[in-house]
């Protein structure tokens, strides 16, 4: 959270949200704070994006958008464990904790939809080397039912990891979708951090 307050010169109130710019660009940003070594967690936006709040917590971040035509509707953030095997890479064998567990159950329980992931297949590395190096997909962004309906096909894009062991990611809903090749306005000023 430092290097992107002492690189765009913002203040982001956490958990609430802050509008500002940067190379002329327009956004919306919000956060929560890391807890130890932890990073903390990140959210940008188009400025015209109607966010009636934000919220966050440790795991995650939460935007709520209040649209006139269809109502509210939410996208969330959340740092996790690995749900399935096919998510992580290396380290040791991926076990069903409880934790695992608890988190099918939340997101089963809210009817959250997980967006489908374009580029990486993971977005997370423990930067070890060799056999300890470890790949997993921990950071998902997930749909209210509302919002799902409103934008079936959006989809999320893990980028390029540069300063943190996590890769951000840019969400798409089908008005921004044809520019999945990393060369749009999200894209650039997320690469900016």
């Amino acid at each position: 959270m430092e290097l992107f307050r002492r690189s765009w010169g913002a203040e982001v109130n956490y958990p609430m949200k802050s509008n500002s710019a940067h190379n002329g660009i327009k956004y919306g940003a919000s956060g929560v704070d890391g807890t130890g070594h932890t990073g903390g967690i990140l959210a940008f936006w188009k400025e015209s994006l109607p966010i009636n709040s934000c919220s966050g917590c440790g795991q995650a971040i939460y935007l709520i958008f209040q649209d006139p035509k269809i109502g509210p509707w939410v996208i969330s953030g959340v740092y996790a464990s690995p749900n399935m095997e096919i998510h992580k890479q290396g380290g040791a064998p991926f076990r069903v904790t409880r934790d695992v567990i608890a988190f099918r159950d939340w997101v089963g329980e809210n009817g959250l939809h997980q967006l489908i992931h374009r580029g990486a297949t993971f977005n997370w590395c423990n930067n070890r080397g060799g056999s300890m190096r470890t790949w997993e997909l921990l950071d998902r962004v997930f749909l209210s039912p509302e919002c799902h309906d409103q934008f079936p096909s959006a989809c999320a894009k893990i980028l390029p990891r540069y300063v943190s062991d996590h890769a951000p990611i840019l969400v798409y809903t089908e008005m921004d979708r044809p520019d999945l090749n990393g060369s749009g306005l999200n894209t650039q000023i997320l690469r900016s951090l």
